[in-house]
């Protein structure tokens, strides 16, 4: 499966589970070539499964499915803890201009840290919400 963010407006699945702005949605399609306005592609990476439940579950067969941020990729035959990382989730593809600038972010939960190169300690030191990652960033960068 893959993983989507909605860019825009909300998207109903086929199930009729609702997904709106910032949402992270898992299909087996090109969503972002379907509706490219719409839909930007997060990764291709393995399914995920939510440590948590997730926040809006979906039943369908083929229908999409939105993940909690607290997810843990699985990959088969790896081990438990093979795929976490102690920093949580990498977000980083979903903030390319902190990608570009050389910074790693990382969620857990609804919130985000920023790593600058390979530091194991965050430069912010309380999490933020996804809407504040930029502007931060772009803060941090004028200091």
């Amino acid at each position: 499966m893959k993983r989507f963010e909605v860019l825009d407006g909300k998207h109903v699945g086929r199930d009729g589970t609702s997904y709106k702005k910032g949402d992270i949605v898992e299909h087996p399609g090109q969503l972002d070539e379907v509706f490219p306005n719409k839909f930007r592609k997060v990764s291709d990476a393995p399914v995920l499964e939510a440590e948590s439940s997730p926040v809006s579950p979906a039943k369908g067969k083929k229908g999409a499915q939105v993940v909690a941020p607290k997810a843990v990729a699985k990959t088969p035959g790896a081990k438990p803890d093979a795929d976490k990382d102690a920093r949580g989730w990498d977000a980083s593809e979903t903030f390319p201009k902190a990608a570009e600038e050389g910074f790693k972010v990382f969620a857990r939960g609804d919130l985000f840290h920023v790593y600058e190169g390979a530091n194991v300690k965050p430069i912010n030191p309380k999490g933020l919400k996804k809407a504040d990652v930029d502007a931060f960033v772009k803060t941090y960068l004028e200091e």
